[in-house]
């Protein structure tokens, strides 16, 4: 297989790869909000919000991470986390040569942001919505790829550095009631510590 054909192959994996993965998450968080406003006809608030993370309840330490960034609060919490994973998951995949490895290490920023914010969270607190997820995928891209791990991730680093830097500040500074800025800096955290100690 020469170079040129590898790079295709790769490229054509993990355009594949973030396709899928976008479909899966995004798909899937429509599906459950849709879900989620049908049962709020029937109960207050919405059952399946029960669903999301308490931090330090042992019964949803390994529901909670799981099934947190597929519940939202409402269609404003959805689109702009939807606005943001739509491009952002496949090109976390296109900075990846084995797709295996991005897989792995996506379960990781999902279940490791999730985790830290159920053992940081404020208590007494219901988490919902995929902020978590974003902000783990941001904090990764920007630190891997500021090290160099590919010529993708330090563009999305660079472009996000620039334009996004305000938005992602303002989203960890606590300000506004019922943002769980807790879970934006476990996300930041968690993809920036993983960023920095994966290989290349």
């Amino acid at each position: 297989m020469t170079s040129t054909t590898l790079k295709r192959y790769h490229n054509d994996n993990g355009w594949r790869s973030g396709r899928d993965a976008a479909i899966g998450v995004v798909g899937g968080m429509w599906v459950v909000f849709l879900l989620q406003t049908v049962s709020a006809w029937i109960t207050p608030w919405g059952a399946l919000t029960q669903f999301g993370l308490q931090p330090r309840n042992w019964e949803c330490l390994l529901s909670g991470p799981i099934i947190m960034p597929f519940l939202h609060g409402n269609w404003e919490h959805l689109i702009s986390n939807t606005v943001v994973l739509l491009p952002l998951l496949p090109l976390y995949f296109l900075s990846h040569h084995r797709m295996k490895q991005a897989w792995l290490r996506l379960l990781l920023l999902w279940l490791g942001s999730g985790w830290l914010l159920w053992l940081i969270g404020p208590g007494n607190t219901l988490n919902i919505g995929a902020s978590g997820l974003v902000y783990a995928l941001t904090g990764y891209m920007m630190v891997y790829g500021l090290r160099g791990g590919h010529w993708i991730a330090v563009i999305v680093a660079v472009v996000l550095l620039i334009f996004q830097a305000g938005a992602i500040l303002g989203g960890l500074l606590p300000n506004e009631p019922g943002i769980s800025y807790a879970g934006h800096w476990s996300g930041l955290l968690v993809g920036g510590v993983t960023g920095f100690t994966v290989k290349k």
